[in-house]
């Protein structure tokens, strides 16, 4: 049975993977998987109000972004507009590795690059 996540704010993100104490900014966040005790035992799917940087560095679990697997594999980069929704079969992967920077819309804002966004 799949997860339905919606995060409404950077501070659920914290939340999520259990890192409310580094919480630093409230428009922004740089997670390190590497950090990240938390395991999911299930399929998850997640949609947020911010766009999402996200490099993972490990195999172990398939991505559905859309309506297709998409091979995010080892190095993979991926790119995530808000409300756009991206879907994760866990499997049994022993370390992560990776980064992932958050950020909410307003961050950038009366910017040149919100207006090519």
């Amino acid at each position: 049975m799949s997860v339905n996540l919606h995060f409404s704010d950077i501070a659920d993100v914290y939340k999520f993977f259990n890192l409310d104490q580094r919480l630093k900014h409230p428009l922004i966040a740089v997670i390190d998987f590497s950090d990240v005790d938390e395991q999911m035992e299930q399929d998850i799917r997640v949609t947020g109000d911010y766009y999402c940087l996200l490099f993972k560095r490990y195999n172990g679990n398939n991505v559905r972004y859309g309506r297709k697997v998409v091979d995010f594999n080892n190095g993979s980069l991926i790119c995530i507009a808000p409300n756009q929704a991206l879907e994760m079969n866990i499997g049994a992967y022993t370390e992560k590795e990776g980064w992932a920077v958050f950020f909410h819309p307003d961050l950038i804002r009366n910017t040149s690059l919100y207006d090519k966004m």
